[in-house]
């Protein structure tokens, strides 16, 4: 799998091509994910990130136009190129605690021996770890099971599409059409989010949530424009607002059912 995910520049240090931060890391540093680090040759994947293994509906993710009605089989992973305040999964996100055993190869007999309708990628942010998800998605199409991704979207254009050629559904989050709060609250990039929405599109399943957050997002204009931006890609994308509660470093209220 030849991805090219680096390129070396003359101070002696690389340069991540992977998410639009852009990382220059020395040898012996890891990047802002803290998954990816530069050796002396150039930048590699962490190795055995996975965290946790579990059952879930798949209307958890949420899903609800991809097998609706059957669990998934959602596999997690430490890191995540963003800082989200509100994170729901820091704990993952931080954890170093990664199983060694929880191979690709250990996920696609795992997905097999339970007869799972799919797997799905999610918790973290899975595409800091995208070497290891297109080696498990291809042995998953071998063996005729479905791989989705739970992710945020917040990662360049290339990568990307190579990625997802190999999955059947993609859920993105779409934290807010403020490109200012993306960058200063969330340290993320809306129009990197935007673009992999519309290339998600184009190339398997797609749904997207926006996480309602009193006075951070809820503005009806906003999420008009989300809205209006999702319809003129197509009006026919799943387009799921969900409620925010305290979380991490946030203490503003939940969202109200009236919102």
């Amino acid at each position: 799998m030849d991805l090219k995910l680096y390129s070396s520049l003359d101070s002696g240090s690389f340069k991540c091509l992977l998410c639009p931060r852009h990382c220059v890391l020395q040898p012996g540093t890891a990047g802002f994910c803290r998954v990816r680090r530069a050796g002396s040759a150039g930048i590699t994947a962490q190795q055995s990130p996975v965290t946790v293994i579990a059952e879930d509906p798949v209307e958890k993710k949420p899903f609800y136009h991809f097998f609706p009605g059957t669990s998934t089989l959602s596999v997690g992973f430490s890191g995540c190129n963003m800082a989200c305040p509100f994170c729901q999964n820091h704990q993952l996100v931080e954890t170093e605690e990664t199983h060694k055993e929880w191979t690709p190869d250990f996920i696609a007999a795992t997905a097999i021996e339970r007869n799972s309708s799919s797997v799905t990628f999610t918790y973290s942010e899975p595409t800091m770890h995208i070497e290891f998800l297109m080696e498990c998605s291809s042995l998953l199409s071998q063996a005729g099971i479905p791989a989705a991704l739970v992710t945020n979207g917040c990662i360049n254009r290339a990568p990307a599409e190579n990625l997802l050629k190999m999955l059947t559904a993609v859920k993105v989050d779409l934290k807010s059409f403020n490109p200012e709060w993306y960058r200063k609250e969330l340290q993320g990039d809306l129009e990197t989010v935007k673009q992999f929405i519309a290339s998600a599109y184009s190339l398997c399943h797609t749904e997207v949530v926006s996480l309602i957050i009193p006075g951070k997002n809820d503005s009806p204009d906003e999420i008009a424009t989300s809205s209006t931006f999702l319809a003129d890609i197509d009006k026919n994308i799943p387009f799921h607002l969900t409620a925010y509660y305290p979380q991490h470093k946030y203490s503003v209220p939940p969202t109200a059912a009236t919102t």
